[in-house]
Protein backbone atom coordinates (compact mmCIF):
# COMPACT_ATOMS: atom_id res chain seq x y z
CA UNK A 1 0.00 0.00 0.00
CA UNK A 2 1.21 3.52 -1.05
CA UNK A 3 1.63 5.70 1.88
CA UNK A 4 1.39 9.42 0.65
CA UNK A 5 4.18 11.77 2.75
CA UNK A 6 1.85 13.39 5.12
CA UNK A 7 2.11 16.43 5.89
CA UNK A 8 -1.17 18.88 7.15
CA UNK A 9 -3.89 19.61 4.63
CA UNK A 10 -5.81 22.88 4.77
CA UNK A 11 -8.98 22.15 3.39
CA UNK A 12 -12.55 24.14 2.63
CA UNK A 13 -15.25 22.45 1.59
CA UNK A 14 -19.20 22.45 0.57
CA UNK A 15 -21.73 21.05 2.89
CA UNK A 16 -24.66 19.72 2.00
CA UNK A 17 -26.95 18.66 4.71
CA UNK A 18 -30.94 16.82 5.56
CA UNK A 19 -32.02 16.59 8.74
CA UNK A 20 -29.55 19.46 10.13
CA UNK A 21 -31.84 22.20 9.25
CA UNK A 22 -35.35 23.16 7.64
CA UNK A 23 -34.99 21.23 4.11
CA UNK A 24 -32.14 20.87 2.31
CA UNK A 25 -29.28 23.06 3.78
CA UNK A 26 -26.10 24.30 2.19
CA UNK A 27 -23.19 25.13 4.15
CA UNK A 28 -19.32 25.62 4.31
CA UNK A 29 -16.73 24.25 6.71
CA UNK A 30 -13.20 25.29 6.58
CA UNK A 31 -10.51 23.33 8.80
CA UNK A 32 -7.40 20.93 8.95
CA UNK A 33 -6.27 17.74 8.85
CA UNK A 34 -2.70 16.87 10.63
CA UNK A 35 -0.57 13.68 11.10
CA UNK A 36 -0.04 12.17 14.47
CA UNK A 37 0.89 8.63 12.85
CA UNK A 38 1.26 7.42 9.38
CA UNK A 39 -1.95 6.16 9.66
CA UNK A 40 -3.78 8.29 12.00
CA UNK A 41 -4.56 12.24 11.70
CA UNK A 42 -6.11 14.74 13.84
CA UNK A 43 -9.39 17.20 12.20
CA UNK A 44 -10.50 20.34 13.13
CA UNK A 45 -13.36 22.29 11.21
CA UNK A 46 -15.04 25.06 11.35
CA UNK A 47 -18.62 24.29 10.20
CA UNK A 48 -21.32 27.39 9.16
CA UNK A 49 -24.87 26.67 7.99
CA UNK A 50 -26.50 29.71 7.10
CA UNK A 51 -30.17 30.57 8.20
CA UNK A 52 -32.76 28.36 6.23
CA UNK A 53 -35.88 29.48 6.10
CA UNK A 54 -39.36 27.63 6.84
CA UNK A 55 -42.78 29.26 7.14
CA UNK A 56 -45.05 26.95 9.79
CA UNK A 57 -48.32 27.52 11.47
CA UNK A 58 -49.02 30.71 9.11
CA UNK A 59 -45.41 32.55 10.50
CA UNK A 60 -41.97 32.69 8.91
CA UNK A 61 -38.74 31.26 10.96
CA UNK A 62 -34.99 30.59 10.40
CA UNK A 63 -32.74 28.38 11.16
CA UNK A 64 -28.81 28.67 11.10
CA UNK A 65 -25.93 26.55 12.81
CA UNK A 66 -22.27 27.14 13.56
CA UNK A 67 -20.23 24.51 14.84
CA UNK A 68 -16.20 23.48 15.29
CA UNK A 69 -15.50 19.55 15.27
CA UNK A 70 -12.65 18.19 16.44
CA UNK A 71 -11.80 14.19 15.31
CA UNK A 72 -9.45 11.73 14.03
CA UNK A 73 -9.31 10.36 10.80
CA UNK A 74 -7.32 6.78 10.00
CA UNK A 75 -6.99 6.37 6.43
CA UNK A 76 -7.67 2.39 5.56
CA UNK A 77 -6.17 2.77 2.02
CA UNK A 78 -4.10 5.04 0.24
CA UNK A 79 -2.74 4.91 -3.45
CA UNK A 80 -0.86 7.49 -6.13
CA UNK A 81 -4.08 7.66 -6.82
CA UNK A 82 -6.53 7.47 -4.27
CA UNK A 83 -7.02 7.35 -0.48
CA UNK A 84 -10.10 6.75 1.81
CA UNK A 85 -10.09 8.33 5.45
CA UNK A 86 -12.81 6.71 7.87
CA UNK A 87 -13.17 9.05 10.86
CA UNK A 88 -15.30 10.36 13.98
CA UNK A 89 -15.86 13.59 15.38
CA UNK A 90 -17.01 15.49 18.48
CA UNK A 91 -18.84 18.69 17.64
CA UNK A 92 -19.77 22.07 19.57
CA UNK A 93 -21.49 24.96 18.17
CA UNK A 94 -24.98 27.19 18.71
CA UNK A 95 -27.81 26.72 17.01
CA UNK A 96 -29.65 29.90 16.02
CA UNK A 97 -33.44 30.98 15.74
CA UNK A 98 -34.84 33.36 13.80
CA UNK A 99 -38.29 34.61 14.25
CA UNK A 100 -39.43 37.30 11.51
CA UNK A 101 -43.17 37.87 11.98
CA UNK A 102 -43.64 37.00 16.41
CA UNK A 103 -42.13 38.32 19.06
CA UNK A 104 -39.83 35.65 20.34
CA UNK A 105 -40.30 34.43 23.85
CA UNK A 106 -36.23 33.18 24.13
CA UNK A 107 -33.86 35.12 22.01
CA UNK A 108 -30.61 33.75 21.02
CA UNK A 109 -28.19 31.28 20.36
CA UNK A 110 -28.85 27.22 21.62
CA UNK A 111 -25.97 25.28 22.70
CA UNK A 112 -25.63 22.68 20.21
CA UNK A 113 -23.73 19.12 20.63
CA UNK A 114 -23.13 15.65 18.48
CA UNK A 115 -20.97 13.23 17.53
CA UNK A 116 -20.02 12.09 13.84
CA UNK A 117 -19.15 9.23 11.51
CA UNK A 118 -17.72 10.41 8.03
CA UNK A 119 -15.92 8.33 5.12
CA UNK A 120 -14.06 10.39 3.11
CA UNK A 121 -12.87 9.71 -0.96
CA UNK A 122 -9.82 11.99 -1.58
CA UNK A 123 -7.95 11.99 -5.28
CA UNK A 124 -4.29 13.59 -4.26
CA UNK A 125 -3.12 16.14 -7.41
CA UNK A 126 0.58 17.26 -6.21
CA UNK A 127 0.00 19.27 -3.45
CA UNK A 128 -3.95 19.77 -3.69
CA UNK A 129 -6.09 17.46 -2.63
CA UNK A 130 -9.91 16.75 -4.03
CA UNK A 131 -12.20 14.79 -1.50
CA UNK A 132 -15.64 13.67 -1.49
CA UNK A 133 -17.61 12.65 1.96
CA UNK A 134 -20.36 11.11 3.61
CA UNK A 135 -21.50 12.13 7.38
CA UNK A 136 -23.70 10.72 9.48
CA UNK A 137 -24.26 12.75 12.90
CA UNK A 138 -26.56 12.27 16.15
CA UNK A 139 -27.30 15.54 17.52
CA UNK A 140 -27.05 15.18 21.72
CA UNK A 141 -28.84 18.56 22.14
CA UNK A 142 -32.02 18.67 19.82
CA UNK A 143 -34.15 21.62 20.84
CA UNK A 144 -37.55 21.83 19.81
CA UNK A 145 -38.69 25.23 18.78
CA UNK A 146 -42.34 26.03 19.50
CA UNK A 147 -44.52 29.17 19.24
CA UNK A 148 -46.41 30.38 22.65
CA UNK A 149 -49.85 29.35 22.95
CA UNK A 150 -49.57 26.77 20.02
CA UNK A 151 -48.67 22.71 20.56
CA UNK A 152 -46.97 22.28 17.14
CA UNK A 153 -43.00 22.06 16.70
CA UNK A 154 -41.80 24.68 14.19
CA UNK A 155 -38.80 22.97 14.17
CA UNK A 156 -36.43 20.05 15.38
CA UNK A 157 -33.79 17.93 14.12
CA UNK A 158 -33.55 14.52 13.26
CA UNK A 159 -32.34 12.27 15.36
CA UNK A 160 -30.00 11.05 12.34
CA UNK A 161 -28.59 13.95 10.33
CA UNK A 162 -26.83 13.08 6.84
CA UNK A 163 -24.55 15.50 4.94
CA UNK A 164 -21.99 15.36 1.92
CA UNK A 165 -19.47 17.49 1.16
CA UNK A 166 -17.03 18.03 -1.66
CA UNK A 167 -13.79 19.46 -0.88
CA UNK A 168 -10.11 20.83 -1.91
CA UNK A 169 -7.77 20.81 0.27
CA UNK A 170 -4.35 22.64 0.12
CA UNK A 171 -0.80 20.29 1.45
CA UNK A 172 1.89 22.25 3.33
Amino acid sequence: VYKMSWATYYIARALVSVGLLPGVAPGLAFGTQAPILDWLSAAVDLNFWPEQETERLASRYAFGLTAVSLGLCAEPFASAQVGLLVCGAGWLGSIHAVVFDLQPTAPGDRVWTAASAQLRLYVPLGPLRISLGALAATPFTRHRFVATGRDQTIFQQAVLVGSADLGLGLRF
